[in-house]
């Protein structure tokens, strides 16, 4: 078949969500916009490539098919996370009633983890594993030629009533020979406005951008994917800040959102990039809303970020119990991360603190503990999530391995709520926690001092602050009484003295 149209699609999430709690496809799609630009320069002038970032342009399931068919691709890529797994598969159901000669590939995080599901899906060709720029480009090498798509490294298909993974495909190696991501392919200005992104709703400039500066985290944590693979590779600082000084002078971006795995897992090199972005002049605002390691920091390495910009930065706690850390190969230094906290609050940055609750074996006072020490952290917010055995991780192994031989992720669990809780609280209602949990880290004058003294807009704190806790409250209430009877007796059917 002839190959000349190209539409890649990061699909949005579930809709029956309420609004605060909802993971909107926001962030800029680094990973498709990668995907397009290493077409173009390894493809030159050979595709016309469009891209639907569903989320931000809001777009439901009915509207993304009549895009598609507006365009009428040849070839169609969706990417997508975990908890969007069902979207995706609907979104490549609409393409194939819509288009039904088109060929449909799915990546992304949720095809190396959520890959049989996917790989199910109507319509779908293949899917392609880990990270998939030269993959997707030898695919359409494959489609072209109407060739074997098994001869394709790093791709799974279903044939017959039998799934197969291909061969895998080695990751790049050298980051900064690739391509900067296709800014072209979307409205920069639109992710700063009227949404929630992965900053949980703070952003001090407009327009921002997300970057990547690595790939890859050699850290074991069970409840985590791991698309990138666990040996790190970077770009280089010099490669970085051409990247950023690019965004800065041509696009007019003044604020980054740092979305590697672990940013500062070589300390010299996350120490060079801000030194570089203060020489260079540039007047930024930085956000880590993930992509640091919390524990391994040091007051050296904060003050820089302080001084290079950075006003807010994520530490994924997860739990206080010594015991848990362990079992889930976290292995946090609880002591360095709280001393850390406090540094990075003493030299305005905002820190977020993630709390996890629901591990499997989990007690109740472990969790109590887990609460307890978040309020006593210098953290200006906190996210407290239940506990997800997402396919493809070490913990969903570890979930059926205690017996839950149902068990089955089916996309309609989400951080703040889920069907089954295994754990030995077995029987209590988690969401009872997290209210208890939110009540008592914000329900503090130390706290709201703490959000008024660094937040970058007092009156988006007065405004949304209000609002929050008003909706936090009555959806909390709303999600404990999702818990029927049928979900109890699940519930009481999967205690672990």
């Amino acid at each position: 078949m002839q190959i000349r149209k190209i539409c890649l699609i990061r699909g949005n999430p579930t809709d029956d969500m309420p609004d605060f709690m909802r993971w909107r496809a926001v962030v800029p799609p680094l990973g498709i916009m990668y995907l397009a630009a290493w077409l173009r320069e390894r493809c030159p002038e050979r595709y016309e490539i469009s891209l639907i970032d569903a989320g931000v342009e809001r777009l439901d399931i009915e509207a993304v098919r009549r895009r598609v068919g507006e365009l009428a691709p040849d070839v169609v890529g969706i990417s997508g996370l975990s908890a969007e797994v069902p979207e995706m598969r609907a979104i490549a159901s609409a393409v194939h009633g819509t288009l039904p000669r088109a060929r449909i590939v799915i990546g992304g995080p949720a095809a190396s983890s959520d890959t049989e599901r996917l790989a199910r899906a109507p319509g779908v060709d293949c899917v392609a594993i880990g990270e998939g720029e030269e993959t997707f480009r030898e695919l359409l090498e494959v489609f072209e030629a109407d060739g074997e798509v098994p001869k394709v490294a790093g791709i799974a298909y279903w044939d017959g009533d039998r799934l197969n993974k291909t061969a895998h495909r080695e990751p790049i190696q050298d980051l900064d020979a690739m391509p900067f991501p296709a800014w072209d392919l979307i409205d920069i200005p639109a992710y700063s406005v009227g949404v929630i992104n992965m900053t949980y709703g703070i952003q001090k400039k407009s327009p921002y951008m997300a970057v990547f500066t690595s790939r890859g985290c050699p850290y074991r944590c069970t409840y985590c994917h791991t698309n990138f693979g666990k040996r790190t590779r970077y770009r280089s600082p010099e490669n970085v800040l051409a990247e950023l000084e690019y965004l800065y002078h041509s696009k007019g971006v003044r604020e980054f959102h740092f979305f590697d795995d672990i940013f500062n897992l070589d300390q010299p090199r996350a120490k060079r990039i801000m030194d570089m972005i203060v020489e260079r002049g540039l007047k930024v605002s930085i956000s880590f809303p993930n992509g640091v390691r919390g524990d391994i920091m040091d007051e050296e390495t904060i003050v820089k970020f302080a001084r290079a910009g950075t006003y807010y930065m994520s530490f994924a706690v997860e739990t206080a119990s010594t015991r848990l850390q362990k079992f889930l190969k976290k292995n946090n230094n609880l002591q360095k991360m709280k001393e850390n906290i406090r540094i990075a609050s003493r030299e305005g940055i905002m820190p977020l603190g993630f709390f996890m609750i629901g591990f499997p074996g989990e007690t109740p006072e472990e969790i109590e503990a887990t609460i307890d020490f978040a309020a006593s952290l210098d953290l200006v917010y906190a996210y407290f999530f239940c506990v997800v055995p997402f396919e493809g991780t070490e913990l969903a192994d570890q979930v059926r391995a205690r017996g839950d031989t149902e068990f089955e992720f089916d996309g309609s669990w989400t951080y703040h709520g889920m069907h089954t809780y295994y754990t030995q609280a077995t029987g209590i209602d988690l969401n009872a926690y997290q209210r208890k949990a939110y009540w008592k880290f914000y329900l503090s004058p130390r706290r709201i001092w703490h959000l008024w003294r660094l937040h970058p807009s007092k009156w988006v704190w007065c405004t949304n602050g209000v609002k929050w806790l008003f909706n936090l409250a009555i959806t909390m209430g709303q999600l404990a009484n999702r818990l029927n009877d049928q979900q109890r007796h699940a519930l009481a059917r999967w205690h672990k003295a």
